[in-house]
Formats: C-alpha cells, sequence, structure tokens
C-alpha cells in the first residue's frame, strides 16, 4: 500500500485524508494549523510539523490548499527535492491555470512529475470516497496515481497532458454552480413576489427539468436559509469567481455575469460573511426584493 503526504486539512482536505486513511493507505498529514490533523493523528496518520520532512520517503504528496499564495509557498524547490525526483505531486485543490502553468516550470526542474485534479463535491462526498474529478497531466504520473484516485472518486474525467487544463475546467464549473445559486434566487423572488410560495417551483423544477445536485441542494439551502454550515465557504467562492475573471480577461473573454456574480460575493464578504457557505450569496437577491 502507498505512502501518502496530505497536505491541507480544511473542510475538504480534512475529509479527503481520512476517506484514504479509511482505505488502509499509510498517511503523512500536514496542516499550517497543526490542531486541524488530530482526528486523523487519533485514527492512524503521522503528523508532519513540516512539508519538507513530510515528504521524505513518501510515494506520493498531495496537496488541498486554499489559494495560488498557499499553493505556491506550500510548494518549494526544497519540498519537491525531498518529494524525490521521479516521485509525483497531486494538487487537489482549486487553483488558476496560471498558477499550475507556474508550479509545472517548477517541478521539471525538481524532475517531480505534477498531476492537477481539482474536484467536484462536498466534505459528504469527499468523506465517502465520492467526488468527480478532473485529472490532467503525464499519463506516467496517472497510472502511478490512479489507485489513490480511484479510492477517492465516483468518477474521474481525463482532460490530458496539461495540468493546468483540468484547473479551466474546474473554474468554469464553479461558475456555473454560482450560475445556479443567482437564478435559483431570483426565480425563487420572483414567484414570491407574485403570491406563489417558492417551495411550489422548486418541488415541480428538481423532479423534472432541474432534477441534479446542485438545484437539490442549494435550492434547498436558499428556502431553508441553511448558510452558516458551510459545505463551500463563500470567500472561496469569491476566490474562484475571481479568479474565472482574471482568466476570462487574460483570454480576451468576456463573462458579464460573472462580473454581476463578484459583486454579490463582494457584498456578502463586506457583511463578513466569508465563512458562510457560498449560497448565502442568494440572501442578497432576498433583500433587494424586498423579501427579507
Amino acid at each position: 500500500m502507498k505512502t501518502i503526504c496530505f497536505a491541507g486539512l480544511g473542510l475538504m482536505g480534512q475529509e479527503m485524508a481520512m476517506n484514504l486513511l479509511k482505505k488502509g493507505y499509510i498517511l503523512k498529514v500536514y496542516n499550517r494549523t497543526p490542531l486541524k490533523a488530530e482526528p486523523l493523528v487519533e485514527k492512524g496518520a503521522e503528523l508532519a510539523l513540516n512539508l519538507s520532512e513530510g515528504v521524505k520517503g513518501v510515494d506520493i504528496m498531495i496537496t488541498m490548499v486554499s489559494d495560488d499564495e498557499a499553493l505556491e509557498n506550500l510548494v518549494t524547490m526544497e519540498v519537491l527535492k525531498n518529494l524525490g525526483e521521479g516521485k509525483t505531486h497531486l494538487s487537489m485543490s482549486s487553483v488558476s491555470p496560471a498558477c499550475i502553468e507556474k508550479l509545472s516550470i517548477l517541478h521539471r526542474k525538481a524532475g517531480v512529475k505534477l498531476l492537477s485534479c481539482p474536484v467536484f463535491g462536498r466534505p459528504d462526498a469527499a468523506r465517502e470516497g465520492k467526488l468527480w474529478l478532473c485529472l490532467a497531466g503525464e499519463d506516467e504520473a496517472k497510472e502511478t496515481a490512479m489507485d489513490i484516485l480511484k479510492s477517492m472518486a465516483q468518477k474521474i474525467y481525463d482532460f490530458g497532458l496539461h495540468p493546468w487544463v483540468a484547473n479551466v475546467i474546474k473554474l468554469a464549473g464553479n461558475f456555473l454552480i454560482a450560475s445556479a445559486i443567482e437564478a435559483l434566487s431570483e426565480a425563487f423572488s420572483f414567484v414570491e413576489k407574485n403570491g406563489v410560495e417558492a417551495i411550489k417551483l422548486y418541488n415541480i423544477m428538481t423532479e423534472t427539468l432541474f432534477s441534479s445536485i446542485v438545484y437539490k441542494g442549494y435550492g434547498s439551502n436558499i428556502l431553508e436559509k441553511k448558510y452558516k454550515t458551510p459545505g463551500f465557504k463563500l470567500r472561496l467562492g469569491y476566490k474562484d469567481i475571481r479568479l474565472l475573471r482574471d482568466t476570462a480577461r487574460n483570454s480576451y473573454t468576456p463573462m458579464p455575469f460573472a462580473s454581476m456574480l463578484e459583486d454579490r460575493f463582494l457584498r456578502a464578504l463586506e457583511d463578513q460573511k466569508g465563512d458562510w457557505d457560498w449560497s448565502a450569496i442568494a440572501e442578497y437577491q432576498m433583500t433587494d426584493s424586498g423579501l427579507s
């Protein structure tokens, strides 16, 4: 069984690491705040006090951190050299394509293979090994990591040899989810303002044309105002929309709706809701409609 060093134990990383531990992998864990590693250590993981030491002797390094800056600060040349030439780094973070391109250069210099594999799914899916994975990178590295990936996923989508491609897909996907949250809030406010209970629209739509996890889950969140227990934190949603807009700007892609979504997130951040679920942006449509 492979030995893994897993770095980044936030809402998703904690559950992903726990799932790997349950599947029998030998796990070293690293987090900037060591306290978050305690549940994993109690189940048999080894705590690494720094990543540079933690990666020594492992088969693969997995990172699951919040943003570009965190990943670039974490994955240094020293860490890669200690991981070892020919080894694989599996980056599962939602970061920009530009960040992954930059790290690819560093990995080539160190002789380490880089796979980018951002995920779709909330913490409960991570806990059960039921994520959807967006994978890109060298085929040899994919073969090395495939048993680990399969233990985390209900399906793996392969996007080819260039790691940054997976991050383009991830940002586009999160844009679609944020757009669905906004569309739900606008549709709910429309029917409520016209004398119809929003639950009636929710029921028919999620049982017919929009029978999907996104519309069912976030529609329920909005109806029940379940915002304070996050599956995906609002500040991270804002980060992904900002990265999407930056990448779109660099490729001369007009995305006017993304601009409107960014404004929603900025209002919520100004109101100190960064650690709420990102579906809390729906409250601003309700407020603007005079419904809350």
